[in-house]
């Protein structure tokens, strides 16, 4: 797994304008439900439910930095 930052001033721990990549499918599929907090909505839900139905099926979380901790 690698990371890259895409932001001149912002580290990849701020959580902003970064990149991962990685060859494992696994940890793919992790990243990919980090990015989406967890939200799934998949081609077959779409055709069964209709276009507004999703799933959690992970824990989701905001990264943010205040003001206080960017200085």
């Amino acid at each position: 797994m690698t990371m890259f930052s895409f932001h001149p001033v912002k580290h990849i721990t701020t959580g902003e304008g970064g990149v991962i990549v990685t060859e494992r499918d696994d940890f793919a599929l992790k990243l990919k439900l980090f990015r989406s907090h967890g939200i799934v909505k998949t081609a077959e839900m779409t055709e069964e439910h209709g276009p507004g139905i999703t799933r959690c099926r992970s824990w989701g979380i905001t990264i943010a930095l205040q003001i206080f901790n960017a200085l």
